[in-house]
């Protein structure tokens, strides 16, 4: 089991409360990457809108509160191009002001992937200006 802090689980004094969304592994379509493989039919999107639809069904989840879409994109190119998890997230119907973000780490994209979300998830409520300009 995955365990999220929301960005809205500090208060505004920084103090954490214990607000989790909970995520369990879900298996999704595997298949080989050649031209007759199981799921050469299948576009990158469609897989993914699925996977997001059945997160969202299986976890009650508010997609409004949904800061990021973050995933591992190994050469997006061609219908895996452009923002794939934006687009995948509008597809399965999630709220509009989710961002969506992909890294291409080519063989560690998704375990990139999942360390930019740990980040983002800690760095929650957390902001610095000390290199701003202004402040010197």
């Amino acid at each position: 089991m995955v365990k999220l802090y929301c960005a809205d689980s500090f208060n505004a004094h920084g103090a954490f409360h214990d607000r989790r969304v909970r995520l369990r592994r879900h298996p999704h379509p595997r298949g080989k990457g050649k031209k007759d493989g199981s799921l050469h039919e299948v576009k990158p999107i469609d897989l993914l809108a699925g996977l997001l639809r059945e997160l969202q069904r299986r976890n009650d989840l508010d997609t409004a509160r949904v800061d990021d879409v973050v995933m591992g994109v190994v050469s997006p190119v061609g219908e895996q191009g452009s923002v794939l998890p934006k687009i995948a997230a509008l597809k399965a119907g999630w709220d509009w002001q989710a961002a969506g973000v992909q890294i291409n780490r080519f063989c560690a994209s998704g375990l990139e992937a999942v360390n930019l979300a740990a980040m983002k998830v800690a760095a929650a409520g957390k902001t610095s200006s000390s290199p701003a300009a202004w402040r010197a």
